[in-house]
């Protein structure tokens, strides 16, 4: 049987990236200078919640420089995410329902309520 022995789980992400000639200079020295190749960083990570900054880091050097065109150069690299941006329980749990928590949850009470009052003449709840 398998069980769940971590909070989160890291998520390896391929990414592009296509910079200008100063872009490629800065992103190179940062690699180099600011992470040294192996830090982990905020990247903007876009996901179905969005565009979010993302706890990442490389798994290995990146691949490129490729020339693109004119000034434009490509660098490919894959990003261990140190968790994947995902919906939270409620937020879950309302995608499932297609109503928000709140009014299910309303909804449910007053379903609860009715049933118990009527299951039990005389009951009063608290």
């Amino acid at each position: 049987m398998q069980r769940r022995r971590f909070g989160s789980v890291p998520t390896i992400l391929r990414v592009s990236w296509i910079l200008s000639t100063e872009e490629a200079k800065l992103f190179e020295g940062w690699c180099k200078w600011e992470i040294g190749w192996a830090d982990w960083f905020l990247c903007p990570i876009r996901t179905p919640l969005g565009l979010r900054p993302t706890r990442s880091r490389f798994t290995d050097i990146y691949e490129g420089p490729e020339f693109v065109s004119d000034d434009l150069w490509r660098y490919t690299a894959s990003l261990e995410l140190f968790e994947l941006p995902i919906v939270d329980e409620a937020a879950f749990a309302e995608l499932l329902l297609g109503m928000p928590l709140p009014v299910m949850n309303a909804a449910l009470t007053a379903e609860l309520m009715r049933w118990y009052t009527k299951s039990w003449p005389g009951a009063q709840i608290n």
